[in-house]
């Protein structure tokens, strides 16, 4: 598993306009700040510029020690179904497996995730649910747990590996019992290493599969009449069907239910992207924990990166359009503006705060006023005088919450060099000041500008380019109940063993969940239109967006949630809309997602 997964990546891809925006305002700057079109008119070093800058300054090349808090393994919210969720305990991955698992479990209550080794008899009748994430194939099955899911009838979701050992030893009683309960025989299975997947097909969808997911077991189905397949492993493409190298067909089972056991022939959490598998395998949480869920497909907006340096035209012709079709949409402020001189000889800051632009409130609250709902995106969305990745240190361009840096390539062992456009962008660690405390004042702090400025208190964050350290995603659970995002999730948040920060994957969630960190964590899953390739990521014209928010209904509750930056042509938002809902969406404020 990679730190930096296509979750991540796809991120990246989507902050990059806004990236060359800001700089080509940084690149404007002479030694006195340019001059505004509102009344005021800061000078070089601001109050705000020295106040986030100059604590920091000349600490670049300091190495924090990582260390976060544990987090409680059983979390979500009260009143709902109980899953359990077991991973392998042999590694920090199975661990990070087991996490994005249970999160995905709390959109129905709560979950506990523990590692299987723990399992004690009889503790399945506890829950309403049982999840198991079978990473490591040396792993030990527990007997109590073989004997509790086969003599019992609660719902299992089993994926991947180690079902051989669930059915006992081979040519064993336990064996032939399984086999013939069950319609499998999990010793049969075997490894197809023939056939790459790159796509399954799931209620009439292609969702993708990334290349460099691991090879597939080909299930060993006994009695078909007892088994039912839910999803198949295409061995070419829809359009261009292809016979299978490792398999009879041209395809072979993805997922079957048989019993109470849901066998799922993959790990779709370690690739995960917009319009992935990763969506078949949330959409079975539903037959597990609520099968009497109705149908649903719900839509949300957020307008991306608006600071105090945006164009208020912009802002007004984004609300008004959106106004005009009864759109309710979220607008990501981020309340303090900080970037650095252009001029070489003058390493001095800019900065701004919301109230320092007029203009820019009144179009804010003009946005409010046509069904916008203001957020925090950070404080500053970048760190102190630091490039973090990109010259400048400018807001809207660089982590605030995470160190990051420009590498030659996208993978181990980095070549780190100054950004350019064939430059990946890799997190590196923790920045200078990683207290929860450091965090927890900094995001308040952010939200008090918006008090200043007249615009109300947000009670939801956004977290800078979706990266942040375990310590500052539990800073953000103290300020705010709600996050709008995809998240970074760690090893050893649970345990507090072996804790990691390079091994961690990026959840794009299909639905609302109440996640390890604490709180509400709200989707966007489609991913935001670009117009041009950066940084060795594709342009994303509105046909994709719309083209994910397809595969995405899939799910029983559906969601379809992305982003746009106001500077781009509204012609571009107003064909996603029109895709979106012509899909059968129904576009709601981003909490009741």
């Amino acid at each position: 598993m990679e730190s930096t997964n296509m979750a991540t990546s796809s991120k990246k891809a989507g902050i990059l306009l806004a990236i060359i925006a800001v700089l080509s305002v940084i690149a404007a700057m002479t030694v006195v700040f340019f001059v505004l079109d509102d009344d005021a008119e800061p000078g070089l070093n601001s109050p705000v510029a020295k106040s986030f800058v100059d604590p920091l300054k000349g600490k670049d090349d300091l190495e924090p020690l990582y260390s976060s808090s544990v987090f409680d393994s059983t979390y979500g919210k009260d009143g709902g179904k109980h899953t359990l969720v077991l991973y392998d305990g042999a590694s920090g991955d199975s661990e990070v497996l087991g996490m994005l698992a249970g999160n995905l479990a709390t959109h129905f209550g709560k979950v506990s995730v523990l590692p299987i080794g723990d399992y004690q008899p009889g503790q399945i009748d506890q829950y309403d649910a049982l999840i198991y994430q079978g990473y490591d194939y040396g792993q030990e099955i527990p007997a109590a747990l073989r004997d509790d899911i086969l003599k019992g009838d609660k719902k299992v979701l089993w994926a991947n590996s180690n079902l051989e050992k669930l059915a006992g030893v081979d040519e064993s009683p336990e064996e032939a019992a399984f086999i013939e309960k069950y319609g499998i025989d999990p010793h049969a299975f075997q490894h197809n290493s023939a056939d790459k997947i790159t796509a399954i097909e799931y209620k009439g969808q292609v969702l993708s599969r990334h290349e460099k997911s691991r090879e597939m077991l080909l299930p060993a189905i006994t009695d078909p009449a007892k088994v039912e397949v839910l999803g198949t492993a295409l061995c070419g493409s829809k359009e261009t069907p292809k016979a299978c190298a490792g398999a009879p067909g041209e395809s072979f089972p993805w997922a079957v239910r048989t019993g109470n056991i849901t066998y799922v022939n993959d790990l779709p959490f370690e690739w995960q992207q917009e319009g992935s598998h990763y969506l078949a395998f949330a959409d079975l949480y539903f037959d597990l924990l609520a099968p009497e869920a109705p149908r649903t497909q719900k839509a949300a907006v957020r307008i991306e990166d608006v600071s105090a340096m945006s164009n208020p035209d912009d802002l007004r012709r984004v609300a008004d359009f959106l106004g005009s079709r009864n759109v309710p949409f979220q607008v990501a402020v981020i309340p303090f503006y900080v970037a650095e001189t252009r001029d070489p000889k003058d390493d001095r800051h800019v900065g701004l705060e919301l109230k320092d632009r007029p203009k820019v409130v009144e179009a804010l609250k003009y946005m409010q006023s046509k069904g916008g709902t203001l957020i925090q995106h950070g404080t500053t969305h970048q760190y102190g005088a630091m490039q973090n990745p990109y010259p400048g240190a400018a807001s809207a361009a660089d982590y605030e919450f995470l160190r990051s840096r420009c590498s030659t390539q996208d993978s181990k062992p980095w070549v780190f060099e100054e950004c350019k456009q064939e430059s990946w962008v890799q997190l590196t660690g923790p920045l200078i000041n990683d207290e929860v405390s450091d965090h927890a004042d900094r995001i308040e702090r952010g939200r008090q500008a918006f008090v200043a400025a007249g615009l109300g208190e947000p009670d939801i964050f956004e977290t800078p380019h979706y990266g942040a350290t375990p310590n500052a995603y539990e800073a953000m659970a103290q300020n705010y109940e709600y996050r709008y995002e995809q998240t970074d999730y760690y090893s050893g948040l649970i345990t507090g063993k072996n804790q990691d920060f390079f091994t961690s994957l990026t959840q794009i969630l299909p639905y609302s969940v109440s996640d390890v960190y604490g709180g509400t964590v709200l989707p966007e899953n489609i991913g935001n239109p670009s117009v041009q390739m950066l940084n060795n990521h594709a342009a994303r014209p509105p046909s994709l967006l719309v083209g994910n928010a397809e595969k995405n209904s899939v799910v029983r509750e559906a969601t379809a949630s992305f982003f746009f930056h106001p500077f781009l042509d509204i012609k571009i938002l107003e064909e996603i809309v029109d895709g979106i809902e012509g899909l059968g969406y129904e576009f709601v404020p981003a909490k009741e997602l």
